[in-house]
Parts: C-alpha cells; sequence; structure tokens
C-alpha cells in the first residue's frame, strides 16, 4: 500500500512539473513569438518612414533640378532676346546712318548742281 501511494505521488509531481515546464516553454514561446513581431513591425515601419523619406528628397530634389533648369533656359532665352534686340538696334543705326549718308550726298550733289547752274548763269 505504501508503494503504491508513493508511485501515486511521484506521478502526481511528474505530472505537475510535466505541465509547469510545458506552461513555462508556451509562455516563453509566446513572449519570443512576441517580440519577433513586435520587432519585425517596427523594422517595417522605419524600412517604410526610410523608404518615404527617400521619395521626397528625390521628388525635392527634381522639382529643384527642374526649376533651375526652367530659370536657367529662361534667362538664356531673354539674353538671347536683348542680344537680338541690341542687333536689331545696331542694324537700325547702320540703316540710320545710311539714310543720313545719302542724304548728305544728295544735299552735296543738289548744291554742286545749283552751284553749276548758278556760275553757268
Amino acid at each position: 500500500m505504501c508503494s503504491s501511494s508513493s508511485s501515486r505521488v511521484v506521478v502526481v509531481v511528474v505530472v505537475v512539473v510535466v505541465v509547469v515546464v510545458v506552461v513555462v516553454v508556451v509562455v516563453v514561446v509566446e513572449g519570443v513569438v512576441i517580440v519577433v513581431v513586435v520587432v519585425v513591425v517596427v523594422v517595417v515601419e522605419v524600412v517604410v518612414v526610410v523608404v518615404v523619406v527617400v521619395v521626397v528628397v528625390v521628388v525635392v530634389v527634381v522639382v529643384v533640378v527642374v526649376v533651375v533648369v526652367v530659370v536657367v533656359v529662361a534667362a538664356a532665352a531673354a539674353a538671347a532676346a536683348a542680344a537680338a534686340a541690341a542687333a536689331a538696334a545696331v542694324a537700325a543705326a547702320a540703316v540710320a546712318a545710311a539714310a543720313v549718308a545719302v542724304a548728305v550726298a544728295v544735299a552735296v550733289v543738289l548744291r554742286a548742281i545749283t552751284q553749276k547752274l548758278y556760275i553757268g548763269k
């Protein structure tokens, strides 16, 4: 009888130890799983934030480059327009100088003609 009751106690102790070990293992595994999931979620969120920041930086750089190109092209166009206006002004001055030269030549010729006519009388 004594051995039967002590073997029952041993069985109960073994069962209790196994249950405690299983519970501890389950709790530890759940804790590890929770930690792994939290770490993965945090890493994914950090990666998403980094990707968003990189995309925003790239968009800002592209916008700045486009604005700089537009400003440079506009400045070049303005410089070309100013050069064309200066060339037109030079051409107009040349035409005016030629007109003055023609007028002076005509005046000289007319003066010579009138002098000949005057002397001839």
